[in-house]
């Protein structure tokens, strides 16, 4: 994410707790506000998040991530565009894949 994003912070609106259910998983639950300013777009985003984690023996098994990806899919066409851009500017030939 740091590579299509700059000034990055999720402190703001974080909160998190833990659970144990009546099965026996326990499970991280996390919600934040993420923050940051596209490198390849130049747009600064706010994006609230809903993050989940299932641990067994102390380690994470199973994380799950909530949020629009808007943002991030501008972000991920306009570093591609760049870097095909680049690649016709350097006088690179496509290859088609059959």
């Amino acid at each position: 994410m740091y590579c299509l994003s700059q000034v990055i912070t999720l402190r703001d609106n974080f909160n998190s707790e833990t659970a144990t259910y009546k099965s026996g998983s326990k499970w991280t639950m996390v919600w934040a506000l993420w923050k940051g300013k596209g490198n390849f777009t130049g747009i600064a985003s706010e994006v609230p998040g809903h993050f989940a984690y299932e641990w067994k023996d102390d380690k994470i098994v199973t994380a799950l991530y909530y949020f629009d990806p808007t943002s991030l899919n501008a972000e991920v066409t306009a570093m591609t565009n760049q870097s095909i851009l680049t690649m016709l500017m350097k006088g690179s030939k496509l290859k088609t894949v059959k």
